[in-house]
């Protein structure tokens, strides 16, 4: 029996599939995939098996915002809130008793004085880093003054206060670590150069151990059973 021809309506009818809709499909279906593939941990990231090959195209973007997260994750350790309102706070008293604030609020009437909210630090073994005060300090125009490292300069009236000198040399050595964490995607490629093959993960982790600790830590986070479930 000869089927019977489809009517206008019926066609009219029937679920129409786009280009669009095919690859909005396939992008679903690659992202599932990829989910499965690569669980996110508790930071919102994608976390790769140490054994995967990393994949430049796709995950360039990820290696720097795991070293972004390293890097946030480091400075809440090593310099909790407290630590720095304390540094902060020992900062400000020096500068106070360097520029007494009601000399410099006369100063300020005339145009001689202005408020600053950051200061300088600085250390010829850790360099310079500029530290936010917990409130604005008025200090004379011509120049902001610098603290500097008591042992690089013995006469200084600028010394760094005993109460921030290690929240400095954690952040300095921290900015170092943001520098060179940076280079990580650039070492990737360089490895693919000279071995002809992409690195592992685990590879990449061994030679950035910022990076490295980081994802050990994600995993250790994501292997912990969750309590009310």
């Amino acid at each position: 029996m000869a089927k019977r021809p489809m009517s206008r309506a019926e066609f009219a009818a029937m679920p129409r599939v786009t280009p669009t809709g095919l690859a909005e499909a396939r992008y679903a279906e690659t992202e599932a995939h990829r989910a499965k593939m690569m669980p996110r941990g508790p930071a919102g990231l994608a976390i790769p098996h140490p054994r995967s090959v990393y994949r430049p195209t796709i995950e360039a973007t990820l290696l720097g915002k795991m070293r972004e997260a390293a890097i946030k994750d480091r400075t809440s350790t090593q310099l909790p809130e407290d630590v720095r309102a304390a540094a902060g706070a020992a900062l400000l008293d020096a500068l106070h008793r360097r520029f007494p604030p009601e000399e410099m609020t006369v100063l300020e009437r005339w145009g001689f004085a202005w408020p600053h909210r950051n200061i300088a630090i600085r250390d010829p073994e850790y360099g310079q880093e500029y530290v936010e005060l917990p409130e604005p300090c008025l200090l004379p125009k011509g120049g902001s003054p610098t603290f500097v490292a008591a042992v690089a300069y013995p006469e200084s009236e600028m010394q760094i206060p005993e109460g921030a000198v290690g929240y400095f040399r954690s952040l300095r050595e921290i900015s170092l670590l943001a520098v060179r964490g940076a280079g990580a995607t650039a070492w990737a490629m360089r490895f693919r150069r000279e071995q002809e093959r992409y690195p592992r993960w685990e590879e990449i982790e061994a030679a950035w151990p910022l990076i490295g600790e980081w994802l050990a830590d994600q995993r250790r986070q994501m292997k912990e059973p969750r309590h009310g479930r």
